[in-house]
């Protein structure tokens, strides 16, 4: 949970502030291990997103104020998926088409209806390996 991670790890540097090295050596080595690993991953995501974050968490004033920066980020990694996963499908859609050529018939990009298992190159391509797609039985596009 990220919440939880940036509470915890701000909590620790503010534990460990102003300690010489061998003394937040010795503190971190009194903390559980999983304790050092999560501050760990607070630390590799504070260089991951630069200073801009870590001085914000510093500047923090309550609880709630880390909360809020937590669903931020939150938020930002979810649209960022969901924008992903969008400009994928339609992708997918250039790289199945052979090149110079169509699909017959045609996968429409902004309609799901005629895909999945309901077009014939899209359900062979999602169809379990070892069962023959051509086969009346699986493909429900081929006409009996």
């Amino acid at each position: 949970d990220l919440r939880y991670l940036l509470s915890q790890g701000h909590d620790r540097t503010v534990e460990l502030a102003g300690l010489s090295d061998d003394e937040a050596a010795t503190r971190r080595e009194g903390w559980s291990a999983r304790a050092r690993q999560e501050f760990s991953i607070y630390q590799d995501l504070l260089k991951l997103c630069g200073g801009g974050l870590e001085q914000r968490l510093t500047d923090a004033k309550t609880a709630d104020e880390i909360q809020l920066i937590a669903d931020l980020l939150q938020n930002g990694t979810s649209s960022s998926r969901s924008e992903d996963t969008k400009s994928m499908k339609a992708a997918v859609i250039d790289w199945i088409t052979p090149p110079g050529g169509s699909l017959s018939p045609p996968l429409n990009r902004h309609e799901k209806m005629s895909r999945g298992y309901n077009h014939d190159v899209t359900g062979a391509l999602l169809c379990p390996a070892g069962v023959d797609w051509n086969n009346p039985e699986y493909n429900p596009s081929t006409t009996y």
